[in-house]
């Protein structure tokens, strides 16, 4: 007996040793049309809720966006618990940054009635949690329509009839369209009502699309009006889209967080980049990090929203690119920044090592710590403090970046109602500048042009006119570390380019008159700029314009051995000391992988114009390359990489003799010379004492580029030649 007693006030003590159960969470319930706020607490990977279906229900729809990818299950009368996918009624899994699951409608049996629940599940939530939105749409009979992405409905229009149609644009959607189809389009009519109670009409036969920074979170609807006088009923099919950005990988990248510097080492052995990453509630207005370090290093500072950049210069969103060592970026704009996460990549262009400090700041609407944010008054943007100069379309501005204060100068455009694009184009520029558009709204980029152009033009084409006056930023950009100030001229165009000032002559090529045999030669000789190939130089062989370099120049260096054929930039010489300025485009018209050489011809200006009937460029005679004696002297032109301390250089002359030769089936296939051929000389000119063209320059030998190698023009086809002729004679007439 004393054992048994023993035994039973144990298990009286273990009872009530153990804790009590925890009281359960509410589960929480959903309404027709109500969005709801959920959240995967860190730890948890699944959230239900509930919601009762009413008899009359032809359909329901569920809408859910997180911060995460979400996967999502419905089930009548419980919730999922294990197996997800067995134990569902129905679910959606993708990897689309929102899921739209829709029961019934169109054909389908409608939802049985009663309570059912939906679950989220989220695997990886327990890394950081995620937050985000459900939605529930009803369909009832006699009711509204529910129309989503992926789910288009046909409605009867006509006979009196005036359809409703209703869709639900959750947080972070870009935009919003409606497309109608079929015989009843014709003299229908498109009501529009917002959240916010503003409605307006548009023509069906046209897409109805709220423009991406105007899309307000929350219920749509559509009213479809038939034509007048009511005909009889036509069906139309309605379908609709929204836009999300991408939902962000599970990231490791630091976390910055305001009043605390994070310091970095980078360069050296460690990575010449590193990434970060910023978790921004809502209520943010914006956001600045800065960057110190003791070395006096140009770091650069780049973000983008939801994911990390892969080319910063190309899929950043904001970017900071000064040449001082203390770099600041500033992600803000007029409105306050949508929460989620925002990568901030840091890059240095010195060896190191180098020991960086980086902080950020939060701009607050109502500042909670003193000294951490500014008023909204004060706060800075994008592009600075106070809004830029405003540029007028057609009229030509002048203005200067100056990478060491600030990498980018912006100008503010307001274009009108009904505007279709937008244009800008860049002249006179002297070093390489890009063109970013950016959202007055957040301040980040919405469209950029950057490439190989040295006078850019950027063309960015709205999906349908604006409904409003609309209020933009041109920036002008240099990217290139280290470059001087530099110049520019820029206009601004409306569904059009701007037209070309009046004053502007163009091509302004070297005058020859007066020039000596060697600066005549490097008149002649043109850099190359691909937008697919890293470029390098050519001579210009024909007052027509016709172009001899190395195959190898045109390349494609992410897909080896394909060429850039056509759109290949063509700068001639305007004076001695500058750069040579892009005047022409041209396009490969034969090619030799053997030789390694390629010949090309202009087909435009550089601003799309046709090219005159007669040109006079200066160009460069063909010698005999088998004349060519050990010891003769040769002179080489061309557009090295290392011939300027800036992105750019001027033409390059360099002396020397031939040092040899190489020889295959008895012809002559390498001329070798101690004159100085290094990369960018690549496709140049290679003169005899004579100043003509006696090889092409097309690689070196040696660790030390000790000895260059070029193509004697002696190899060239004789195809090749025959079309030189013929360009030849006609340029004498």
């Amino acid at each position: 007996m004393s054992s048994l007693r023993t035994f039973c006030l144990l298990l009286v003590v273990a009872a009530l040793a153990r804790p009590a159960p925890a009281e359960e969470e509410p589960v929480p319930t959903l309404e027709d049309g109500t969005p709801l706020k959920v959240a995967l607490k860190q730890g948890r990977s699944t959230w239900s809720g509930r919601f009762q279906v009413p008899a009359d229900a032809r359909s329901l729809a569920v809408v859910a966006i997180a911060d995460g990818d979400v996967d999502l299950f419905v089930k009548q009368g419980r919730p999922v618990f294990e197996d997800f996918e067995a134990e569902a009624d129905a679910f959606r899994r993708s990897e689309a940054a929102a899921e739209v699951l829709v029961l019934g409608g169109e054909g389908r049996p409608a939802p049985a009635e009663g309570a059912w629940f939906v679950t989220l599940e989220h695997p990886r939530a327990a890394f950081r949690g995620v937050t985000g939105q459900i939605v529930l749409l009803i369909e009832r009979a006699g009711g509204a329509r529910t129309v989503l992405p992926e789910h288009p409905v046909t409605a009867l229009v006509g006979e009196g009839e005036a359809p409703l149609l209703r869709t639900y644009v959750p947080v972070g959607a870009r935009g919003l369209k409606l497309t109608l189809t079929g015989r009843g389009v014709e003299g229908t009519e498109v009501e529009v009502r917002g959240p916010d109670g503003r409605s307006r009409r548009s023509p069906a036969t046209q897409a109805v699309l709220v423009e991406a920074d105007e899309v307000a979170t929350g219920s749509w609807t559509f009213r479809l009006l038939p034509p007048a006088p009511p005909g009889p009923a036509r069906k139309v099919t309605a379908e609709v889209g929204w836009t999300l950005p991408p939902v962000p990988a599970p990231s490791d990248a630091p976390l910055l967080k305001p009043g605390q510097a994070q310091l970095v080492l980078m360069g050296g052995d460690s990575p010449h980049a590193r990434r970060f990453r910023v978790e921004v509630p809502e209520g943010w207005l914006g956001f600045s990090i800065e960057e110190h370090n003791d070395a006096k290093a140009d770091v650069d500072l780049y973000v983008r929203r939801d994911a990390p950049p892969e080319k910063p210069e190309n899929d950043a969103d904001w970017l900071a690119v000064t040449s001082s060592s203390a770099e600041r970026i500033v992600v803000a704009g007029q409105r306050p920044l949508a929460p989620g996460t925002y990568f901030v990549h840091a890059s240095i262009y010195v060896e190191g090592p180098v020991l960086s400090s980086l902080s950020l700041r939060a701009f607050l609407a109502k500042p909670t710590v003193p000294g951490e944010a500014a008023p909204a008054s004060e706060q800075l943007k994008t592009w600075g403090a106070g809004d830029p100069p405003t540029l007028t379309p057609g009229a030509w501005v002048r203005g200067r970046t100056d990478p060491s204060k600030s990498g980018i100068a912006w100008f503010s455009v307001d274009a009108p109602a009904g505007t279709r694009s937008l244009h800008a184009l860049l002249l006179e520029s002297a070093a390489p500048l890009e063109l970013l558009l950016a959202r007055h709204g957040d301040g980040s980029v919405l469209s950029r042009a950057v490439t190989g152009r040295v006078d850019e033009r950027l063309d960015h084409a709205f999906p349908a006119p604006l409904p409003t006056e609309r209020r933009f930023l041109i920036g002008v950009l240099c990217l290139t570390p280290g470059e001087a100030p530099a110049d520019f001229r820029l206009a601004l165009g409306f569904d059009g380019p701007p037209q070309l000032p009046t004053d502007l002559r163009w091509p302004r090529l070297l005058a020859l008159e007066g020039l000596s045999p060697a600066e005549r030669v490097a008149a002649a000789t043109v850099e190359l700029t691909g937008q697919r190939s890293g470029g390098g130089s050519a001579t210009c062989i024909s007052p027509r314009g016709l172009l001899l370099s190395c195959r190898h120049v045109l390349e494609d260096p992410e897909e080896p051995g394909q060429l850039q054929r056509d759109g290949i930039l063509v700068a001639f010489n305007r004076s001695l000391d500058r750069p040579p300025a892009q005047c022409y485009v041209a396009r490969v018209i034969q090619e030799d992988v053997t030789l390694d050489m390629a010949l090309l011809e202009l087909t435009e200006d550089i601003f799309g114009r046709a090219l005159p009937a007669v040109l006079a460029l200066p160009w460069v005679a063909l010698g005999d390359s088998d004349a060519l004696r050990l010891g003769d002297p040769v002179t080489v032109f061309g557009y090295p990489q290392e011939g300027s301390e800036f992105t750019r250089t001027p033409v390059i002359l360099s002396r020397g003799s031939v040092s040899g030769f190489e020889s295959a089936g008895g012809l002559r296939s390498w001329i070798k010379t101690d004159a100085w051929i290094g990369p960018g000389h690549s496709g140049g000119t290679l003169v005899d004492k004579d100043y003509h063209l006696v090889a092409v320059p097309a690689a070196t030998l040696g660790g030390f580029e000790a000895m260059g190698l070029a193509v004697p023009v002696a190899r060239l086809p004789l195809a090749w030649r025959q079309r030189l002729a013929r360009d030849l004679s006609a340029g004498e007439r």
